[in-house]
């Protein structure tokens, strides 16, 4: 797939401190775009294997803020926009082995973020660096999928990341937005159809 939109007075996030507390405004951008192209592959070898794969490239940028008459623009033409990493890709592998009446299916998903900014103007203190987790699971179905139970782990490597970085955090910090799946964790996954065949 290809794609290569072009925006009008489009909306984006700014952060600004108001009596010392962070909001989150919008501010109009004014002409963007966002041009790219996916490609995303599945193959099946055998029966019982699976992978596939993806890949995005994603050039989105200011091509002309909005500045009021008599003002200086404030961003540049050409800054990305925020939180728009340029590449992302992933990998996917899973096996379906028969146990007799049951399946048993190990899977392993890699995911990579390329950097990206939180803020317009793309500050250097509010990058967001790439990085790249890995999940693993097992899970057990029944031969009729009435049932299915998953042993998970996420973020195995226990790869440190961060979603949003804003400033003003103590002592002239940025303040982090971390999610769940920055820590490694693992876990059970059960599911049951009630309904009937």
């Amino acid at each position: 797939a290809t794609y290569d939109a072009k925006y009008d007075d489009s909306q984006a996030n700014n952060f600004t401190f108001l009596n010392g507390t962070l909001i989150t405004t919008l501010t109009n951008a004014g002409e963007v775009s966002s041009s790219g192209w996916e490609i995303d592959v599945q193959a099946r070898p055998n029966n019982m294997l699976t992978l596939g794969a993806g890949i995005a490239y994603n050039d989105a940028k200011v091509d002309k803020f909005f500045t009021p008459p008599g003002s200086t623009p404030s961003v540049r033409s050409g800054t990305k926009l925020p939180l728009a990493p340029e590449w992302t890709a992933s990998l996917v592998g899973e096996l379906s082995i028969p146990v007799g009446s049951f399946t048993l299916s190990p899977n392993v998903v890699v995911a990579y973020q390329d950097d990206s900014f939180s803020d317009l103007n793309e500050p250097a203190a509010l990058k967001i660096p790439s990085y790249t987790t890995v999940d693993v699971g097992v899970a057990l179905t029944d031969a009729n999928d009435r049932f299915r139970i998953a042993l998970i782990g996420r973020n195995v490597t226990d790869e440190s990341y961060t979603v949003l970085k804003t400033s003003g955090g103590p002592g002239g910090a940025p303040r982090l937005q971390i999610p769940r799946d920055a820590d490694r964790y693992f876990g059970i996954q059960a599911r049951f159809n009630f309904g009937t065949n």
